[in-house]
């Protein structure tokens, strides 16, 4: 036996173990005071990398979920505005039987024009009309191309398209394109005039008049060598210019300002020579007749025939509505299926996850019951080999 005060082994072993199983029992109700069995990445480093991965992947596909319920959102709104031209379009079948009878007069089938008209612009106005987020649904110069993330991982996306659709579609109606918007380049006529020479360069002008929103009408361009620029007037004798562009060697591109927007010319490079060369430019080829946006009904039911033509086009227009409609519903049928998969799989998941990171409380609370005894035992066993010591007063 060793009797030495200076150094208590016994202590020292029992004081270790003691903040052992304190620290472990802190450790424990950490896990059952969070829930996780893997509150740092010191606890299972491994663990920590795994379990944030299979995260990533259940947040993403929790995300994905969310899309595909925006999606069958955004198809439901294309499919309300097809249910309500569905409508319209029955409502102009029967207009246009009515119409189709000679017990009708000239005004009574003037009356069922004038109704079949405004029809035909609500439908302009419904599917012109039907947005989601800002995004338009239906266009009637092309299918609307869609793309929806439907899972975690790049590629897991859905492709879906909304039919063309539209009055012009339906060939129910045509839209004005408005001033400015129709032929908006072209050639000029380069060919001489009564005051000026035809303009002599192998390339003839062109000109983007895109911009002009003014009244029809016919200018005319000459090039002025004393001035090195090209006159700009509304007659071909240049009496009176209405502007003048200037033309250094060596320019392609000369726009000016009519007052009712930008028009912009563009010619091959301009040469000592030229002088008195020049070509007119007629604007009523970039000016529509209509207003832009104005509907105009091809339907005609102002006579018997025109009743039979409509019913051919009306029933065309159904058909097309019905197709599209079904699209619209195939493609809802996919995202259920698809939401119904990702949930399974984002279920599997997350079990997966609770298998690493999640505390077992039952285990824990064991342990805890366990190392609670151990730390009043440890205490109990410190408290003895400190007052060990004192039997050597017993030597005295």
């Amino acid at each position: 036996m060793s009797f030495r005060i200076n150094t208590n082994t016994q202590a020292a072993r029992s004081l270790s173990a003691l903040s052992q199983t304190s620290n472990e029992i802190g450790s424990r109700q950490l896990r059952l005071a969070t829930g996780s069995r893997i509150n740092s990445a010191a606890d299972d480093s491994a663990g920590f990398t795994i379990s944030n991965k299979l995260t990533a992947t259940t947040r993403g596909q929790a995300q994905a979920l969310s899309n595909i319920g925006d999606a069958k959102s955004m198809m439901t709104v294309a499919e309300g505005a097809l249910t309500t031209t569905m409508d319209i379009l029955q409502t102009m079948k029967e207009k246009a039987v009515q119409a189709g009878n000679d017990s009708l007069g000239v005004d009574e089938r003037a009356a069922i024009q004038s109704q079949v008209d405004a029809l035909t612009s609500e439908v302009n106005d419904i599917l012109g009309g039907a947005n989601f987020n800002g995004k338009s649904l239906f266009s009637d110069s092309g299918s609307t191309a869609l793309t929806f993330q439907v899972g975690d991982k790049s590629g897991d996306s859905f492709d879906a398209s909304i039919a063309a659709m539209g009055v012009g579609t339906l060939s129910i109606g045509s839209v004005a394109a408005g001033a400015g918007e129709v032929a908006s380049v072209g050639t000029v006529d380069a060919t001489a005039g009564s005051n000026y020479g035809a303009w002599g360069s192998a390339n003839a002008p062109t000109v983007d008049a895109s911009g002009y929103s003014g009244d029809a009408k016919t200018l005319f361009f000459k090039y002025d060598d004393s001035e090195d620029s090209i006159l700009v007037s509304d007659s071909d004798n240049f009496s009176n210019p209405i502007g003048r562009l200037a033309a250094n060697t060596g320019d392609t591109s000369f726009s000016f300002d009519t007052g009712n927007g930008d028009i912009t010319i563009t010619t091959d490079a301009l040469t000592a020579g030229e002088d008195g060369e020049g070509f007119q430019l007629d604007l009523s080829q970039y000016t529509a007749a209509t207003t832009a946006g104005a509907v105009t009904s091809t339907l005609d039911l102002t006579s018997a025939a025109g009743a039979q033509t409509a019913l051919d086009t009306i029933d065309a227009a159904i058909k097309s509505v019905n197709t599209a409609a079904q699209g619209l519903g195939d493609q809802q049928n996919r995202l259920d299926f698809k939401a119904q998969n990702l949930e399974t799989s984002k279920t599997n998941y997350e079990a997966a996850n609770s298998r690493i990171a999640d505390a077992d409380f039952a285990k824990e609370q064991m342990e805890v019951v366990k190392l609670q005894i151990l730390q009043q035992t440890g205490s109990a066993m410190f408290a003895q080999a400190n007052s060990s010591g004192q039997s050597v007063l017993s030597f005295f």
